[in-house]
C-alpha cells in the first residue's frame, strides 16, 4: 500500500518504508541475484525468461507487476515444459505460451 494512502497516526507511531521499485530496479534486482536462484539452472535459461517477461511487459498488459516471485514462477513454468507445440507450420516452445498465459490479462 503506497505511503500517501496510510493514516497519518499509523505513519507516525511506525518505522514506514515505502518500496515501490520501478520495472528497471525490479530487473536490476532480478539479474543480480539470478545466478543465486536455482544455481543448477544455466545462466541462459534465465536469462530467456526474463527476456521474455520484459518483452510481455512491453507488448501487452500484463496481470501484476514483474516481481521476483513472478520471475521464480516464471523459471519453473520453463523448466518443467521445455517442448514444443505445433500450430500449424509453426511450432511455439510450449513455455512461451505458458508464461505469455499466466501474465497476460485477458
Amino acid at each position: 500500500m503506497p505511503g500517501d494512502e496510510l493514516d497519518d497516526a499509523l505513519i507516525s507511531r511506525s518505522l514506514f518504508v515505502d518500496v515501490n521499485p520501478d520495472i528497471n530496479q525490479v530487473l536490476d534486482r532480478i539479474n543480480s541475484i539470478k545466478p543465486n536462484i536455482q544455481p543448477n539452472i544455466p545462466i541462459d535459461t534465465k536469462n530467456q525468461v526474463v527476456e521474455f517477461m520484459v518483452l510481455l511487459n512491453e507488448k501487452y498488459e500484463i496481470r501484476f507487476p514483474i516481481n521476483l516471485r513472478t520471475f521464480v514462477h516464471c523459471l519453473n513454468v520453463r523448466i518443467a515444459n521445455d517442448f514444443k507445440m505445433k500450430f500449424g507450420e509453426q511450432e511455439i516452445p510450449a513455455w512461451q505460451m505458458l508464461i505469455k498465459q499466466y501474465l497476460i490479462k485477458k
